[in-house]
């Protein structure tokens, strides 16, 4: 078995799966909601990242406004998220939003001016101690964020996300994607 998803896991095809399903949001072009959350690592896994915490990834996920995932990153568990957000806006579907949710660890002026730079409005709160903050906050649609969060409590109810049992970026980066494809097809055949 384990022979197998690795076979599978080298030829991409759990990020094609994951890739085809997230290509068909339908509210992908209004809003995408962008978070991250860390996984420490089991102790037979190499981890990505060392942090005070110890072995620790990041993953850097991506929903549209439904809170189905529709693209994810993985990183060392010390990094920062504000420095990934255009590594994120540029994954996923070919869509540009009109509008990009984020909370306080994306705040900074670089992220909002490379958002206004591809057309989305930024909605990211703006930190206590922050310099130029903006005029305008959406607040009634950041209210909606809470749909990235449970998206991150349900990636986690996997065994095997939860614990980063995986000792490879891609064998994790494999299963990130299977299980992402998994919410998807569930949210398409509820009733």
């Amino acid at each position: 078995m384990w022979k197998r998803f690795d076979r599978l896991s080298k030829a991409g095809v759990f990020e094609i799966f994951f890739d085809h399903l997230a290509s068909l949001s339908a509210s992908a072009h209004l809003v995408q909601m962008f978070d991250s959350t860390i996984v420490r690592a089991h102790v037979s896994a190499a981890a990505l990242g060392r942090s005070r915490g110890g072995f620790s990834t990041k993953i850097h996920l991506k929903t549209d406004f439904d809170g189905h995932p529709i693209a994810f990153d993985l990183t060392g568990g010390e990094k920062a998220d504000a420095p990934h957000f255009p590594v994120l806006l540029g994954l996923g579907p070919d869509i540009d939003p009109r509008a990009a949710v984020g909370d306080k660890g994306y705040a900074s002026k670089t992220n909002r001016q490379a958002a206004r730079a591809r057309g989305i409005i930024p909605v990211i709160p703006p930190k206590a101690n922050e310099k130029d903050r903006p005029a305008f906050f959406a607040r009634a649609l950041y209210r909606g964020r809470a749909r990235i969060e449970q998206t991150v409590g349900k990636l986690k109810r996997f065994k095997r996300i939860a614990l980063r049992c995986e000792k490879t970026k891609r064998n994790f980066a494999s299963f990130v994607a299977l299980v992402a494809g998994f919410i998807l097809a569930k949210s398409v055949h509820t009733a």
